[in-house]
């Protein structure tokens, strides 16, 4: 039969007819296919029987509604691993910062230190030209 009757119009007819159509599916399915086990997300027989606006609307709503806190979980866990990320990375930053204060003393003690070590350099060379004069002064000394 068809959508509509048989002269192509609607002449206030229903023009769906569920049986009709599910005749037209079941007979252009391989024979094979035909005794499928049932899905499990198929509607409740009450839905496939008489489908309504109100029944349509509810499965619609329940499917948002599934979607939505299927999203909203994704996000909180989301927030989750961000939250222990920030403070994984506040802790690094106060290992860093304790770890670059160690590092800036250090490098204050090795200032210091060469500071040091130059200075007794420095005296060193002015004792050893001091000393030498006083070897060479000896040494005109004794020859005289």
């Amino acid at each position: 039969m068809g959508l509509f009757s048989k002269n192509g119009r609607n002449d206030g007819e229903v023009p769906f007819d569920v049986n009709a159509l599910e005749e037209e599916v079941m007979s252009a399915l391989p024979k094979h296919s035909r005794n499928l086990d049932p899905i499990d997300y198929a509607p409740t027989p009450r839905v496939a029987k008489a489908p309504t606006a109100e029944d349509i609307g509810k499965v619609t709503a329940e499917a948002i509604k599934l979607s939505h806190e299927v999203a909203a979980e994704a996000l909180t866990k989301l927030g989750t691993e961000l939250a222990e990320r920030v403070h994984q990375i506040e802790l690094l930053k106060i290992d860093a910062d304790e770890t670059l204060k160690a590092c800036l003393d250090l490098a204050e003690k090795y200032r210091e230190k060469g500071r040091l070590d130059g200075a007794a350099v420095i005296e060193t060379a002015r004792l050893n030209a001091e000393a030498k004069l006083m070897i060479d002064e000896m040494r005109k000394r004794l020859e005289a």
